[in-house]
């Protein structure tokens, strides 16, 4: 196994046990008394920016004058 290769099975171990050691309650009650908004906004943001799909819906990469034909799929 290369260094590498071992670095992120460690690191996969760690968020495993992580996630195992959460306590759901908790994390929901922590999550239930904020606003979602700021998460929300950023989850969106991160996938605007990261997704190379959305990179037609940012402004000015598409003329909203022109009719693109219905969506596809």
């Amino acid at each position: 196994m290369t260094a590498e290769r071992a670095a992120r099975a460690a690191r996969t171990a760690l968020a495993v046990q992580r996630f195992v050691d959460t306590d759901l309650d908790r994390l929901l009650d922590d999550r239930a008394a904020t606003d979602p908004m700021p998460a929300m906004l950023a989850l969106f943001q991160r996938t605007a920016a990261g997704v190379p799909a959305y990179a037609a819906f940012r402004p000015g990469q598409r003329d909203p004058t022109v009719d693109h034909g219905p969506p596809l799929g």
